[in-house]
């Protein structure tokens, strides 16, 4: 942290040691909660709150809600003057030169991360690490999309999954199916596009779901590493089909699928 960054405060937004107060004919011409920051803008202190926050959105990477989440949060901060703070348009004045816009510029950033963090899950909090302390508001959004923007070709499988399981029904809201289905578009639509060799990858991981779940799942969980491609899981299948052959060349049941993941990783 460097020697201009905020303290650490209380979620309340108040920053200890209190700051100092602004001085000169400028202070007078605004309000005493406000300063002059460079450029002649005028900061105000602020604390960012929603009561209509639905109590179950909390992100959450088990629950895909990204999209949701995002979107609420940036209207939300749009309207309340928060917006600079959320992309970091607006740069933290010097506290030697503007002492009192520095400490209002602390205590809205305090404000708007402590909102962030009271909206996600604990898993998400504990994988913020330190920037739950010591992070602008800026920084924990960041890391927060990037995680949620960035997982590569695993999610937008199971996305895609999700979105060819969704029918729209009679006696139902279609205009809700609508929605549920644009929501994983633009899901999908950040984490890049999804190629011909992606669509083939896709099928091939859907034709394990049932007699090689297990299988499946080894498979998934190796997909951020640089060694995945299709030619990576068909590969791992064939290592399957050899060894069935071999199991039954020697008389063993098909049922062992923890021999078939342990040789099928061994073999990559």
């Amino acid at each position: 942290m460097s020697n201009q960054d905020p303290p650490h405060a209380s979620t309340s937004g108040q920053a200890d040691p209190t700051p100092p107060s602004g001085t000169g004919a400028a202070d007078s011409q605004i309000p005493s909660n406000g300063a002059i920051a460079p450029g002649e803008i005028i900061l105000t202190e602020q604390f960012l709150s929603d009561p209509t926050w639905p109590s179950d959105l909390m992100l959450s990477l088990d629950k895909s809600n990204w999209a949701e989440w995002n979107k609420r949060l940036t209207l939300l901060s749009e309207g309340h003057g928060f917006s600079a703070w959320l992309s970091r348009k607006l740069k933290q004045p010097d506290i030697s030169m503007h002492p009192k816009a520095h400490w209002i510029w602390a205590n809205n950033d305090i404000s708007l991360r402590a909102f962030i963090l009271r909206h996600v899950s604990a898993i998400e909090y504990e994988y913020l690490g330190s920037l739950v302390k010591d992070g602008s508001a800026y920084a924990v959004y960041e890391q927060l999309k990037q995680r949620h923007e960035k997982l590569g070709l695993y999610t937008q499988v199971l996305l895609l999954k999700k979105g060819l399981e969704l029918c729209f029904r009679h006696g139902t809201h279609l205009s809700g199916t609508i929605s549920e289905i644009r929501c994983i578009y633009q899901q999908m639509a950040v984490m890049g596009p999804v190629d011909m060799e992606n669509i083939f990858t896709v099928l091939l991981l859907n034709a394990l779901g049932e007699d090689f779940q297990d299988l499946q799942s080894n498979i998934q969980a190796t997909s951020n590493n640089t060694t995945f491609s299709v030619n990576y899981i068909v590969q791992r299948i064939q290592n399957e089909e050899n060894l069935q052959k071999h199991r039954v060349d020697q008389g063993i049941a098909n049922g062992n699928m923890e021999a078939s993941i342990f040789v099928a990783t061994d073999n990559r």
